[in-house]
């Protein structure tokens, strides 16, 4: 018998570029549901979107890889991404 281990993370994320006007956070959000994941998403006063994700680290990387382009009309220039300390989250939301 195998035991997996599953690694949780919660990571903070700001994505750069032209992702406002775009569907960014909606978009995230469907994402964030399709592959597990809990937290919020907003968007900044300086014109990025900002994040905080959590679930399994394969997951997160997933999302992460979805960020990296975003939806379609987005423009994703860069993604910045810091582990922070777990708070715990029990859906995904947008924020405003």
């Amino acid at each position: 018998m195998k035991l997996y281990f599953y690694q949780m993370s919660t990571v903070h994320l700001t994505v750069h570029g032209k992702v406002q006007g775009v569907l960014f956070r909606n978009s995230a959000k469907k994402m964030a549901l399709q592959v597990g994941l809990f937290g919020w998403v907003r968007n900044t006063r300086e014109g990025h979107v900002e994040m905080i994700v959590q679930g399994e680290k394969a997951d997160i990387k997933k999302f992460m890889d979805w960020c990296s382009h975003g939806p379609v009309g987005a423009r994703v220039e860069n993604v910045f991404s810091e582990e922070i300390t777990s708070v715990e989250f029990d859906e995904f939301k947008i924020m405003h």
